[in-house]
């Protein structure tokens, strides 16, 4: 009666409701055989999904009818009027035993979940709780095929409306009893013990009952979980652990402490470790010792707690050590580990969070996360704390926490520094494993400097491995490769990284790779040979040289020797071009003075430094001499250095209105820069990011492919956060952060697919989270970014947009800056050889030959023959070297722009061509 005058039959919800109220009779008026049926339903339902075979044609179909979710609105007082046929005594007890039955996820009340619903509300016996069991057997469901995997949180959810609309009607009525909330609390513990489940309860009563109902629920709720703490076993366990870890407990933190020691006595509980969120009685223990408060607060109080926890095995207190939250102190005194209670103290600081079991992560052997990365250790302050720890309880208490993965990363780093666990960290740092490459750099150095310099050779090897693995992982190696140099400077008594890795670097060149070291093998000489930035090895016999290695020199153990050191010094040549000087042009870093005077006395470092522009502290801008340790200005005068230096940026020059004079010396000289330096692409603000003013959409709306822009923006020193689906790159400058939207990620870049860019913009230090909803304050202004910063975001962006553009891109894949960087380099290179018949405008190089006139393109290097026929010049007709071929830069990438000077070249002299495929098609199209 209260349902027909409502929802008639032809009303939309209709046969959703009759079916719950026939259920609602079925389960009034059950068969014998209901069990049965509902067993044979099911199977039905299992058959019908899972052959598609049989049933392929209609397969859609019935997964329709079967497992889609009605779209009808369904009123709470209709709900609520269903579960109470459904479920008449929600704490009768017969749902007691099967508050762990999961099910996969289905929200059908038709069908499969009216079967559920009927096997959940019938009374419960030993046949329905077997049927039961059987059903929620993982093995029993074709995942993929009927529920893709996804996972119903318990069977409880489904009675929850009604068991706490039921506790607010008995409070009203004055017969809520802790018979009643204990077993409401036994089936539905996450949402009556946790504080925003009650607080949502509470709003179904007035306002001036809510206060009296809160408080009724906090006594009911305290007495429940000392009941249940006090005889905590297996079964009873799980209501402990869905209690969140944001939710206090009730109880005193003492209380909770010496029931966690008291349950793991009684239960002989074993190891607990911080690895599962399954509900076990160790785990419970772990959520009781992470109450607050433990640490008394008066002597009286402290000296109770003491008693009471010498009276539980010391290795019951040594297992609650690592997984308490603040009872370290008390804990280490009750095992008469005072001194090491300083240790674990700056453990806790410095891992910055509080060991939790719903937050820890499994690990099998090392972390891959650089969680210490961002908080350096102070190896000087660490050794303070180790040399007042007692060795012996200092090492068992961190392997404790090893053990038990309690903060393992910084327990790791702790214990490498007094050396404890060498081993470990030697085998972990085989594969790789982030922590362990941080340890390795802490351990102490037992052979002096040669340990020394071995162990930067082996960190400089492992800083190669880095482009082997993704994106993200890219990025979390190399830095934690840049941690363990800083720790390996630390322990080795450098005041900073820079000033180890120059030594070790100068020491590998003076003592492994001096320029002109030999090697005798038979009756050859091998000869290290260092010239500019070039590493190579002559072979002379009877004092002439060879030009290949003879096939009896391979095989000797002396080449094996000198290619090894070959390849040494040519990563060091490497890794100071794109490791220092790179990172000193794109930063705007100085090179103090100290570090420039130990640069200049490597080899290879002084033929590097004497091809850059530097910038000395009061201006000066010239070429460095190493010899005169001056800048050699455009003028020729020399300008001492005495204070730090920068390598001049372009910006820097553009500013000083030098820009076009040092590129025509640097051609004029002949001189191969490292890195782009004079003719680096420089990105200005242009009338449209002015107009937008916080963001720039100069790179927007291209078309990229995911994996490529991802390697390249690791390449770059980008990183990674992710928004739900989206990934941001973002790049770090100092107190801000530059951000490249993109659109279409998924997850991360790698498996992208083609992607969208969007707008890029800068924001202020301190960033918290998700770019996309950055508050518009945090949003820098562009022109407030420092320039260089600004040219170098838009450089990278450049080079993805260019380089990951997809094929069906119809869009340039040049920037305006790409051609006016070709442009300028093009002008000095003609104007230093004296060529006429060439001039550059916009996008192209117009060349006037002896038989017709040509534009060639500066991007793609394709040649047309005025006014407009293409001009077919394949590589191999012309190869890819010419006499006058120049480049002031060693950028072995950038083929393209070689190829456009040499056939500018080729072009010059078309009367010189001897191919006879292109004087055809010249002289076609110039009849």
């Amino acid at each position: 009666q209260r349902w027909l005058p409502r929802y008639y039959e032809q009303h939309p919800e209709y046969s959703v409701h009759m079916a719950a109220i026939l259920n609602a009779c079925i389960v009034a008026y059950a068969p014998l055989d209901i069990l049965e049926r509902i067993e044979a339903r099911v199977t039905d339902i299992r058959r019908y999904m899972a052959d598609p075979l049989h049933y392929s044609g209609e397969r859609a179909e019935i997964s329709k009818f079967f497992l889609e979710p009605p779209r009808v609105w369904v009123s709470d007082e209709l709900m609520h009027f269903i579960n109470s046929l459904c479920y008449p005594s929600p704490f009768s007890g017969r749902l007691t035993q099967l508050r762990h039955l999961h099910i996969w996820r289905t929200w059908m009340p038709g069908s499969l979940q009216s079967c559920l619903n009927v096997l959940l509300a019938l009374p419960l016996t030993p046949q329905s709780y077997a049927l039961a069991m059987k059903l929620q057997r993982e093995d029993y469901w074709e995942r993929d095929v009927v529920y893709g995997g996804s996972r119903h949180h318990t069977l409880s959810s489904l009675v929850e409306p009604s068991i706490r609309e039921a506790l607010v009607l008995l409070f009203r009525f004055g017969a809520l009893s802790y018979a009643v909330y204990q077993h409401c609390a036994l089936l539905i513990p996450r949402q009556l013990l946790n504080d925003k489940p009650c607080l949502v309860t509470a709003e179904q009563l007035p306002e001036q009952q809510r206060d009296s109902f809160l408080q009724q629920m906090e006594q009911l709720r305290r007495r429940f979980i000392l009941a249940i703490a006090s005889d905590l076993t297996p079964d009873n366990c799980y209501v402990i652990r869905a209690i969140a870890p944001e939710t206090p407990l009730p109880l005193s933190g003492s209380d909770c402490l010496l029931l966690a020691a008291q349950a793991h006595v009684k239960l002989n509980a074993g190891p607990l470790v911080l690895d599962s969120y399954e509900d076990t009685v160790q785990n419970a223990i772990i959520r009781l010792v992470q109450a607050h408060d433990i640490e008394p607060t008066t002597p009286a109080e402290r000296q109770h707690l003491l008693d009471n926890l010498r009276q539980y095995p010391v290795e019951t207190l040594k297992q609650l050590l690592p997984v308490v939250s603040d009872g370290y102190g008390i804990l280490c005194e009750a095992l008469n580990w005072t001194s090491v209670y300083p240790l674990l103290d700056y453990l806790r600081k410095q891992a910055g969070y509080f060991p939790s079991s719903e937050d820890a992560a499994p690990e099998a052997d090392m972390s891959d996360t650089p969680a210490v990365a961002a908080n350096v250790l102070n190896v000087s302050e660490v050794r303070t704390l180790l040399a007042q720890t007692d060795p012996a309880s200092g090492r068992e208490a961190l392997d404790l926490f090893y053990a038990a993965n309690s903060m393992r990363d910084t327990s790791t780093l702790l214990a490498a520094v007094a050396g404890w666990n060498r081993a470990r960290v030697e085998k972990s740092l085989k594969h790789n494993a982030l922590t362990a490459i941080n340890a390795y750099g802490l351990l102490p150095l037992e052979r002096g400097q040669e340990e020394l310099f071995e162990r930067y050779l082996v960190l400089q090897q492992k800083l190669k491995l880095a482009p082997k693995f993704g994106p993200q992982r890219r990025v979390s190696h190399k830095e934690a490769v840049q941690t363990a140099l800083c720790y390996l400077a630390q322990v080795a008594g450098y005041p900073d990284t820079s000033l180890l890795e120059l030594e070790m670097e100068a020491r590998l060149s003076q003592e492994v790779a001096p320029p002109g070291r030999t090697w005798s093998a038979g009756d050859y000489i091998l000869e290290l040979h260092v010239t500019g930035l070039e590493v190579s090895l002559l072979i002379q016999r009877d004092g002439h040289r060879l030009k290949s290695v003879p096939p009896a020199v391979r095989k000797e153990t002396a080449y094996s020797e000198a290619q090894t050191v070959v390849k040494m010094l040519r990563a060091q040549v490497s890794r100071l071009r794109s490791e220092l000087l790179e990172t000193l042009i794109a930063s705007g870093e100085v090179l103090s003075l100290e570090h420039l005077e130990m640069l200049a006395r490597l080899t290879t470092g002084r033929a590097l430094l004497e091809r850059l522009i530097l910038r000395t502290e009061d201006g000066h801008i010239g070429l460095f001499d190493a010899e005169a340790f001056a800048v050699r200005q455009l003028d020729g005068s020399l300008h001492p250095v005495t204070s730090t230096v920068q390598v001049a940026h372009p910006y820097t020059l553009f500013e000083a209105g030098v820009l076009a004079a040092w590129q025509r010396e640097i051609v004029r000289q002949r001189v191969v820069q490292p890195i782009k330096q004079a003719f680096r692409e420089l990105y200005l603000l242009t009338p449209a990011e002015e107009t937008t003013r916080t963001y720039s959409l100069r790179f927007a709306g291209r078309s990229i492919e995911g994996r490529v822009a991802g390697r390249l923006f690791t390449r770059r020193q980008w990183r990674f956060e992710s928004d739900d689906q989206l990934v941001i790159p973002y790049k770090i400058f100092p107190n801000m952060r530059a951000v490249f939207h993109l659109t279409g990620t998924i997850y991360h870049l790698g498996i992208s697919g083609t992607v969208t860019t969007s707008d890029i913009l800068f924001e202020r230090a301190p960033w918290y989270g998700n770019a996309n909803r950055l508050a518009g304050e945090r949003m820098i202004p562009l022109a407030e970014v420092p320039p260089l910063n600004f040219s170098e975001t838009m450089r990278d962006a450049d080079l993805v947009v260019s380089v990951a553009r997809t094929q069906q891109a119809d869009r340039p894949s040049y920037s305006n800056e790409t051609y006016t960087a070709r442009a300028e380099l093009l002008t000095a290179l003609l104007a230093d050889l004296n060529l006429t018949g060439v001039t550059v405008e916009g996008h192209f190089a117009f060349v006037q030959g002896k038989l017709a006139r040509y534009r060639v393109h500066l991007g793609t290097a394709a040649i047309y023959i005025d006014p407009g026929t293409y001009l077919c010049i394949v590589p191999a007709t012309w190869g890819k070297t010419h006499e006058k071929l120049f480049l002031p830069y060693a950028d072995e990438g950038d083929d393209s722009i070689s190829e456009v000077i040499s056939k500018i070249f080729l072009l010059l002299a078309d009367d010189q061509i001897k191919d006879e495929t292109i004087l055809r098609q010249i002289r076609m199209h110039t009849r």
